[in-house]
């Protein structure tokens, strides 16, 4: 979406890079999705780094409530991402 709008997206956190497209006033649920995106960015750290948590791991914090809920979050960001391109 970013090169498409002659922008250079640069960070980590999916709630930044969609707050700060250039475009976003196009974005449909703008607020909602944030939501979505803060719940990636809690999972970035944690579970890519092995001591990313004091004195456990990832897997024995992160469930599979936990899994499910990333996977729709992401899921709903990539059909919204699908969305724009269509519309624009």
């Amino acid at each position: 979406m970013w090169r498409l709008v002659d922008a250079d997206p640069c960070g980590y956190s999916v709630k930044k890079l969609l707050l700060d497209f250039p475009r976003k006033a196009q974005i449909k649920d703008l607020e909602a999705l944030t939501e979505r995106a803060a719940l990636l960015d809690k999972f970035y750290i944690p579970t890519r780094y092995p001591n990313g948590l004091p004195d456990l791991t990832p897997g024995q914090i992160y469930g599979k409530e936990d899994a499910q809920r990333g996977i729709e979050a992401a899921r709903t960001l990539v059909e919204a991402c699908w969305q724009w391109f269509s519309d624009h």
